[in-house]
């Protein structure tokens, strides 16, 4: 069966995870956004015993797809998440019944916000064994780090548990974002995701976070780094590839400018914010793409900053969640 491999693959890689506390990185405060110079994380090797010799993967039984399937769909946000200062929403759409791309969102007791995208190489079951991992490490890291997180320090964690796999065939991006209400702020770590976006509320401007970096699974991970300043009405948006390289039948792409211009002329309206952007760039890519086969798995977060959140309500917040732990 493959559920077991699956379960198996995922409790091995949260095994090795090691959670070590660092400082983050700050901009210089010039400007709205920031651009970090690109970091490169060193994974050193694992012990020659640890390197277990390959296994054939078991044929993609129905059942086991099915079974696939049904868990992605169940660890999913649905609907709209409303966090601390934050409306979130977002959508997936799989190549097959199942597939790579993920995404997560966790508000820490401090008040702060963590969303994470992922995407694993490929689709299908092995696809989503990779991103059910690489989820499930970037869950384990950001509540074992708990307010001393930063986004960089995630994705070490992560490059270092796929670096244990011992081949580069489970590649996969990341992008871990962490969002504070009370001054306004997002910090961008990515291991060669695509950009984020920023939407300026007040003027309609679309920027870019250009957070490079470079993807996970490899003996040497760059990672990339950027900084925005926000303030309440922006809203940021995190993507998949797959919706930039949306084919059309020609075969053109939709493209990192369809998405930018798709952006910028989104007209806004109270209540449904979030939910309207989120389906109007799936329609603008649908209705590019119009009956071309879909040849990617694609995801789409949008998250909007509704409120500063003052820091009695965060402290009231990071109290009230330690006193339903100890009670838990």
């Amino acid at each position: 069966m493959a559920w077991p491999i699956v379960l198996y693959l995922t409790a091995a890689i949260l095994g090795v995870v090691t959670v070590v506390v660092a400082r983050w990185w700050r901009p210089d405060g010039t400007g709205a956004t920031y651009t970090a110079p690109t970091r490169t994380a060193q994974v050193p090797p694992p012990p020659a015993a640890a390197v277990v010799p390959p296994v054939a993967s078991p044929p993609e039984t129905t059942a086991a797809v099915e079974s696939a399937a049904a868990v992605q769909r169940q660890m999913a946000p649905a609907g709209v998440l409303r966090v601390p200062g934050f409306a979130i929403t977002g959508a997936t759409e799989a190549v097959d019944a199942c597939g790579g791309d993920w995404w997560w969102c966790h508000a820490i007791g401090d008040g702060r916000v963590v969303l994470a995208v992922g995407d694993a190489t490929g689709h299908g079951l092995g696809a989503a064994m990779v991103a059910a991992a690489t989820r499930g490490v970037v869950e384990g890291a950001v509540r074992g780090l708990g307010p001393a997180i930063t986004p960089d320090r995630v994705i070490e964690i992560v490059a270092a548990s796929m670096a244990r796999l011992g081949d580069d065939a489970h590649v996969t991006t990341c992008a871990v974002v962490l969002l504070d209400p009370a001054i306004g702020s997002a910090s961008v770590a990515s291991a060669g995701h695509p950009f984020p976006y920023v939407r300026r509320g007040a003027t309609g401007r679309v920027e870019v976070l250009a957070a490079r970096g470079t993807p996970l699974g490899t003996r040497t991970v760059e990672i990339g780094a950027a900084y925005a300043w926000i303030e309440p009405g922006d809203v940021l948006v995190l993507c998949s590839d797959g919706v930039a390289e949306r084919a059309s039948a020609s075969g053109r792409r939709f493209g990192a400018r369809r998405l930018r211009d798709t952006l910028s002329q989104w007209t806004p309206e109270p209540g449904t914010r979030v939910r309207r952007l989120r389906s109007e760039i799936m329609g603008a890519v649908h209705d590019f793409a119009h009956d071309a086969a879909l040849d990617d798995d694609l995801t789409v977060v949008v998250c909007e900053f509704r409120e500063r959140i003052g820091m009695v309500e965060m402290v009231e917040g990071a109290v009230t969640e330690r006193m339903q732990a100890a009670t838990a």
